[in-house]
């Protein structure tokens, strides 16, 4: 229901051992997004640091040379996944709350699915994961 949520989706997929998306690949999670980021004060702190985020790696290097609040940690986790993956959401409401953050957004399936085509090649293997959120994902 909201980015500081449905985003756990990437770190499922992509910050394990054995990662299922080749280097460079695309991770898109379907949500409805319809709470935008979230309402507690641990989703405003994700939002904002999202929104400044200008390179993963160094806001990687801030939250290590620093520390972080609750919220910036799910930013941290998101940050490990953008150094392996593009990020992104499909719903309605994902060009409106992933504006000025570093995640594609996709109205609907077929949208991304024909980004996907044309960005990575007629012949990229696309995978759905019904619920990244509980399922273990092993190649």
């Amino acid at each position: 229901v909201n980015l500081y949520q449905a985003s756990r989706a990437f770190n499922y997929v992509l910050n394990t051992g054995k990662p299922i998306v080749k280097k460079g690949g695309i991770v898109l999670v379907r949500a409805s997004l319809r709470d935008g980021f979230g309402r507690g004060i641990a989703e405003k702190r994700f939002s904002r640091a999202m929104k400044v985020m200008k390179s993963p790696q160094d806001f990687i290097n801030k939250i290590k040379q620093g520390g972080c609040v609750a919220g910036e940690h799910r930013a941290y986790m998101v940050a490990k996944a953008l150094k392996d993956a593009r990020l992104g959401f499909i719903g309605q409401k994902a060009y409106t709350y992933s504006k000025g953050c570093p995640f594609l957004a996709f109205p609907t399936v077929k949208a991304a699915r024909d980004f996907i085509k044309h960005t990575m090649g007629e012949e990229a293997s696309i995978y759905e994961v019904s619920n990244a959120l509980s399922v273990i994902i092993s190649r």
